[in-house]
């Protein structure tokens, strides 16, 4: 069974990225893979500091995030567009600590990261729909190793003004839309099957 990572970008409550998240998640499963949603502001990290994994090591919450990326087959990632960027707290959290490599062991920097199919999607209340940001998370992801499906009409979704998609609670009554964020999660499992079947021949 395909086992996918979740994440978004975004801590807000009620964020669009994290409803955009959560429908992709939906196609996910229908399409068999099984999900789990990491939730960054339930991680206990500090600003990545030299000195300070130095003195403490990795986090108890980045040695366990480690594990779970190492043990999953792809990364499903909703991500704000912050000035044109990533999210400070989705580089720091989900990327730059657990690419430390583990005290003591023999794994390179980003091993957690390697051969890892990656999907992205964005939501924002500008009219470009978080593209720019989404531009950064690929060249991010693929610079520690990471496989990102293509960015072409079928491999990222762009929710452009947002904030007129979703209802405050975070529900999104555009069918469109709504349709075409399921499918990109049943895509995206899809293309991990893909590359797990060319891997056995």
């Amino acid at each position: 069974m395909v086992k996918i990572i979740a994440v978004s970008g975004s801590t807000r409550a009620h964020s669009w990225n994290s409803s955009a998240l959560a429908i992709a998640v939906r196609g996910a499963e229908r399409a068999g893979a099984t999900v789990e949603i990491v939730r960054l502001n339930q991680l206990n990290l500090p600003l990545y500091d030299g000195d300070y994994e130095a003195a403490h090591g990795l986090p108890a919450d980045a040695i366990a995030l480690k594990h779970k990326l190492a043990e999953c087959d792809g990364i499903l990632i909703a991500s704000p567009e912050y000035n044109a960027s990533i999210s400070g707290v989705l580089k720091n959290h989900f990327i730059d600590w657990p690419s430390r490599p583990t005290p003591g062991s023999t794994e390179g920097p980003a091993a957690c990261f390697a051969g890892k199919k990656v999907a992205v999607l964005a939501a924002s209340p500008a009219q470009y729909g978080g593209v720019r940001g989404l531009v950064e998370v690929r060249r991010i992801f693929e610079c520690v190793g990471a496989k990102v499906m293509p960015a072409d009409a079928q491999g990222e979704v762009l929710v452009p003004k947002a904030h007129e998609v979703f209802t405050p609670a975070g529900e999104c009554p555009n069918g469109a839309i709504h349709a075409r964020l399921e499918a990109h999660g049943a895509r995206f499992v899809e293309f991990i099957q893909g590359h797990q079947a060319a891997a056995k021949n």
